[in-house]
């Protein structure tokens, strides 16, 4: 191959080696944060493939591809950060509840002497992970 075909097989053959290892890293390291920078990474790789292959046209349309390929990449990189809120904020949300749950056993409890309280405090506590 020459020239631009080289340029976009050379381009593709990297981006699949990206798409490879970054999923072997978020699947290997099971974190939001490492499939986030996964997919960040990712983009990154399919934008130099689309970049590529926009170098073989000209003028308006060249512009117009390569315009595309950083919308593309920018929308990718968007999705992913705001997944990553979502899935935090949701996280927080599940902890807020179980926050307030255990509040509302310990006050349960309250209302009761001795053994019982004892019990009662010690259930909640196991409960919550307290």
């Amino acid at each position: 191959m020459i020239d631009n075909a080289k340029d976009v097989c050379v381009a593709e053959a990297k981006s699949a080696r990206v798409h490879t290892e970054e999923n072997a890293q978020a699947n290997f390291h099971n974190t939001l944060s490492a499939r986030t920078s996964a997919i960040k990474k990712i983009a990154d790789a399919d934008y130099e493939v689309d970049k590529a292959k926009c170098m073989a046209m000209v003028g308006n349309e060249k512009d117009v591809c390569i315009k595309k390929a950083k919308s593309n990449k920018v929308a990718a990189v968007a999705t992913a950060k705001a997944d990553k809120k979502v899935s935090e904020a949701r996280t927080d949300e599940a902890e807020d509840k179980k926050n307030a749950e255990y509040k509302v056993a310990i006050e349960k409890c309250d209302a009761m002497t001795g053994t019982a309280k004892d019990t009662c405090v010690s259930s909640a506590k196991k409960k919550f992970g307290k």
